[in-house]
């Protein structure tokens, strides 16, 4: 029940309330919210059912495709599935004693991040790889700072006030 209410908190901050203090920029909460949550907790058949309800609400309240975001956040639930398979990211995710496990959270939540921006982008521009490529180096300069910031945060959020839910 907290991760509803923070999912609407945090929708309404990407589509109501930053772009009215900030303007018009590229802020993807959502997307890294959504990350996170399969990023620390992939196992459970309740929270990948959630996160398909989730995915469905912020395409319908959100400017995002439908299509385009569920089909971006699949294969980004199949890499990381994947790579924690091969290197169980996963306890890396769950470690929360020292600086290094905190880290490598933010930068698995970062790269997952960047890696759906690219397929979201891949997917919106008709599978145009050149065009697509130079779009995503332009998200990466205009919100690596913002991405990284809501990475921290999300990271400190999963792995410090949400980690028994």
């Amino acid at each position: 029940m907290p991760l509803f209410f923070l999912f609407i908190l945090f929708l309404l901050l990407e589509n109501l309330f930053l772009p009215a203090l900030i303007g018009p920029r590229v802020i993807l909460i959502m997307p890294i919210f959504l990350i996170s949550m399969l990023a620390y907790n992939p196992d459970s058949k309740a929270r990948l059912v959630q996160l398909a309800i989730f995915i469905l609400l912020a395409g319908f309240f959100s400017n995002y495709a439908m299509l385009g975001l569920a089909i971006s956040f699949i294969l980004v639930l199949f890499i990381y599935l994947g790579a924690n398979y091969f290197t169980n990211i996963g306890l890396n995710l769950k470690e929360s004693a020292s600086f290094s496990g905190i880290l490598i959270s933010i930068s698995i939540i970062t790269l997952l991040t960047y890696i759906y921006a690219w397929f979201s982008i891949v997917i919106s521009s008709s599978y145009d790889f050149m065009a697509s490529w130079t779009e995503w180096k332009i998200l990466i300069e205009a919100s690596t700072y913002s991405t990284l910031a809501w990475s921290v945060a999300f990271t400190l959020l999963f792995k410090y006030v949400l980690k028994n839910k």
